[in-house]
């Protein structure tokens, strides 16, 4: 029997409150041997999932269980507190009913998909703190609507040092997009001379075969310029035995020759991600 303007009355009297009750589980077995998706709103979190309000009683949702996953407990303990009445969907994979328990999957839960608009700025969480910088989730900013999205934000690309000296974990932190990394994750910061490191654009370039300008000033140790889309970035030629095993002496004469705004032929082997990002590189000898 369910409740209406008409009977509130008999449901009134606590002897009958049961079949409110019975009422209420009957659904929760119906939607259960149909497979079906129900709305469930977080109320508490717990150690290892939420408390949740569904058809009208109370269950559980392991972090297991909720609609994304994370490497680590860690993780959802910091967004829990942006969680608290969101609504979600979730089936019903195991019910007792004596006493009532109640524990939903919300795997098959499915998001909308964004897409983000570079150079805006959006809020996160901070999911972990390290000395590099923060993991954030910034599907926060949109209510969850559209799910968990990671990004980093490393510490050289933040503004001001005490942005990351006063972050918590947990913490809200707002930052800007500037577009995705080769591995589709978000390139977050404050900082474009730094983010733009992270870029496919330059990433690409790692493996490559590129022309590099020679910058010599008198007094002051040789200086490196990679051109790509008429902007100059900065390189580095180490003349060690791990990029010359049987040829560090010729090439160290070789080098010694090069004239200011010469352009020579070099091997990109790697980003070098410091305070100020850098290209390593290695030279083509004929």
């Amino acid at each position: 029997m369910a409740k209406t303007k008409e009977n509130i009355e008999y449901y009134l009297d606590p002897k009958n409150d049961k079949d409110y009750l019975q009422d209420l589980l009957l659904n929760i077995k119906e939607a259960q041997t149909a497979a079906k998706q129900l709305n469930f709103k977080i109320l508490e979190s717990k150690d290892k999932g939420f408390v949740v309000k569904i058809g009208g009683l109370f269950a559980y949702v392991s972090y297991y269980h909720m609609p994304w996953r994370y490497n680590a407990i860690d993780y959802w303990k910091a967004i829990s507190g942006s969680l608290i009445n969101k609504v979600f969907k979730a089936k019903v994979y195991r019910l007792q009913e004596d006493p009532i328990s109640i524990r939903l999957d919300a795997k098959s839960h499915t998001f909308k998909e964004i897409e983000l608009k570079e150079l805006n700025i959006y809020r996160g969480i901070i999911l972990s703190k390290k000395k590099s910088g923060f993991l954030v989730d910034m599907g926060s900013h949109f209510n969850w609507k559209y799910g968990s999205f990671l990004g980093q934000i490393h510490k050289a690309s933040l503004g001001e040092p005490a942005k990351y000296e006063h972050a918590r974990v947990g913490n809200a932190i707002e930052t800007t997009f500037w577009g995705y990394t080769k591995g589709g994750r978000l390139i977050l910061g404050d900082d474009r001379d730094h983010t733009q490191w992270l870029t496919p654009e330059l990433q690409n370039l790692v493996g490559t075969i590129q022309q590099v300008k020679v910058i010599k000033r008198a007094d002051a140790p040789l200086t490196y310029s990679v051109l790509n889309k008429g902007q100059n970035y900065k390189a580095h030629l180490p003349i060690t035995k791990l990029y010359y095993p049987n040829t560090k002496t010729s090439v160290k004469k070789t080098v010694e020759q090069f004239k200011d705004g010469q352009s020579i032929s070099c091997l990109v082997v790697k980003i070098q991600r410091m305070a100020k990002n850098y290209f390593v590189l290695k030279l083509v000898v004929d």
